[in-house]
């Protein structure tokens, strides 16, 4: 898949098991609340989710990291993590 365009508040990381990933795009709201959609649209009709949600999730770490300014928008879009989003 061709990497997404980011900006410095929204980027996408892809999830999934297997071969079978599936992109999730995400838009920082403050250093602990996003929004995430697996539909770019669909950020603008969400509820926003505070990290801790995630905790459990083989991205908290990452995305937790890019909502508090460490990880870029770049360097995590396109990321592939194991989950089921």
């Amino acid at each position: 898949m061709e990497k997404f365009k980011t900006t410095e508040s929204v980027t996408m990381i892809m999830i999934g098991c297997g071969e079978k990933k599936y992109p999730w795009f995400m838009k920082k709201l403050d250093s602990t609340h996003l929004w995430m959609s697996n539909n770019l649209d669909g950020l603008n009709y969400v509820i926003p989710n505070h990290i801790a949600q995630y905790i459990d999730t083989t991205y908290y770490n990452e995305v937790r990291s890019w909502l508090k300014g460490g990880t870029t928008s770049e360097q995590l879009n396109g990321k592939e993590f194991f989950g089921i989003g």
